[in-house]
């Protein structure tokens, strides 16, 4: 299920102080549907395949971290990307990515400061935010390489995106 994996419904977690590798081409850092209460600092998470996968949170911080390169699965390389059985096309993820889990699905609280992300340069964004987030702070990260975006978060609530060097669209 990844390099790092925080299982189904985990609270008052703690993850600090890591050195995560994901060269086993999965996702990176994968946090299971509804957290509870997480914490995520100082960790350095690189080589994933598939980004950082953040499934319907309550409560979670992800600060001062460095993210480098995790999005390897999109690259156009037989040897490391992958392609889609349904189009052919080399998948495409973001660096990192919220998503729900139930049908209206809601997560919030969240608070990403401080981190430093480096994409690779077939990721699709930095961050991406799936409909039905409230409460979002993204603020005095540091967003590098060939990909530095985060589209709008559409269905979402309460998203503050301030204070951050190097996105592109901001």
């Amino acid at each position: 299920m990844g390099a790092f994996f925080l299982a189904e419904f985990c609270r008052d977690a703690r993850i600090v102080n890591n050195r995560v590798d994901g060269t086993n081409g999965s996702r990176v850092m994968s946090i299971e549907k509804s957290a509870e209460n997480v914490t995520v600092a100082g960790n350095t998470f690189l080589n994933g395949g598939r980004g950082s996968w953040i499934n319907q949170p309550r409560g979670l911080v992800v600060e001062n971290n460095v993210f480098r390169n995790n999005t390897t699965k999109c690259e156009r390389d037989p040897r490391r990307g992958r392609r889609s059985f349904v189009t052919g096309d080399y998948e495409r993820y973001a660096e990192m990515y919220f998503t729900t889990y139930e049908p209206g699905g809601r997560y919030g609280d969240v608070i990403l400061r401080g981190n430093t992300s480096t994409t690779g340069p077939e990721a699709t964004h930095a961050i991406t935010f799936a409909p039905g987030g409230d409460a979002i702070l993204v603020e005095d990260n540091t967003f590098q390489g060939p990909v530095r975006s985060i589209p709008p978060a559409v269905g979402c609530t309460n998203v503050v995106v301030r204070d951050n060097r190097g996105l592109a669209d901001h």
